[in-house]
């Protein structure tokens, strides 16, 4: 169990990264180019164009501790945001394991994130948010 959140963490990176350009093309005016490749003049201009969601308590592609499994006390681990695009309302992260034994699992879902806080503590829901 403990392995596949490797993938998760990948999964949850990749949905951040989806989520926050499909907002900044809606938003923005973005536009496809003629190879189906998404822009934005928001990303091309402003922003780092490559938000990240890390964490001090593992490494990427590396296993999460017990401690925020069913394992252990199965709590929010810490985890900081970066690079989040200029204008964006807010965030969503979407934890979902898709090598469950029982099928494709969501383990967490929350929503309307402040982009300012850019960080979410361990063992907490940020505020003004919706699990």
């Amino acid at each position: 169990m403990i392995k596949t959140w490797k993938v998760l963490t990948v999964i949850v990176v990749l949905i951040l990264v989806v989520g926050g350009i499909i907002f900044l093309l809606k938003s923005q005016g973005g536009r496809l180019s003629k190879t189906g490749v998404a822009s934005s003049p928001a990303i091309e201009q402003g922003g780092s164009g490559q938000m990240k969601l890390t964490s001090n308590a593992f490494e990427n592609n590396q296993f999460i501790p017990a401690k925020y499994t069913c394992d252990g006390e199965d709590i929010v681990p810490p985890f900081s945001i970066s690079g989040i695009p200029n204008g964006t309302k807010s965030l969503a992260l979407i934890v979902d394991d898709p090598d469950s034994p029982s099928g494709d699992w969501v383990h967490w879902l929350v929503w309307n994130i402040n982009p300012e806080a850019g960080e979410i503590a361990e063992g907490t829901v940020p505020d003004g948010t919706t699990e």
